[in-house]
């Protein structure tokens, strides 16, 4: 529940998601599952290390247990892949 409220925070578009990490000063590496921008920014609210991909957010907790969420969110969802794509350098490291 805490991950979905945090992703949805971030912002209804593509651009304001871009804007919220970058007000945090969260930047990432383009086309990594663990050290994305949304991978750092859930790390630092959630306290989880996840992998992500445009499609799903999945972690696996220290009890060994599988945590899988589908990224239901368009906003970070295209966020994703244009950062991937290169829309966002500024958010690059």
């Amino acid at each position: 529940m805490i991950l979905h409220t945090f992703l949805k925070s971030l912002g209804d578009t593509a651009s304001a998601v871009a804007d919220t990490l970058k007000s945090k000063g969260i930047r990432g590496r383009r086309g990594s599952r663990c050290h994305c921008p949304i991978a750092i920014a859930i790390y630092e609210n959630c306290s989880l290390r996840v992998r992500i991909s445009s499609h799903a957010v999945n972690s696996d907790d220290s009890d060994g247990l599988r945590l899988a969420c589908l990224l239901d969110y368009p906003a970070v969802h295209d966020f994703i892949c244009r950062f991937d794509n290169g829309y966002y350098p500024g958010l690059e490291w």
